[in-house]
């Protein structure tokens, strides 16, 4: 087993595992249910959920499949 290669690896997985996880959590809770933003506050409230998930995935893959 070899050891992190860089300070990215370090702290890319954790972040980009907590920010896929609050992203999954924000989709699980369904906040636009209790908002009284309307139509336009949930769309916004799922684009941004949905982003937060492939900001997550993003950093994941970044952290461990690119080599620097």
């Amino acid at each position: 087993m070899e050891g992190f290669q860089d300070r990215l690896d370090v702290v890319a997985i954790p972040v980009g595992i907590f920010v896929l996880v609050v992203g999954l959590g924000t989709l699980l809770g369904q906040p636009w249910q209790y908002a009284a933003g309307g139509a336009l506050g949930m769309v916004l409230q799922l684009i941004g959920a949905v982003a937060a998930i492939g900001i997550g995935i993003g950093l994941v893959g970044l952290g461990h499949f690119v080599e620097p």
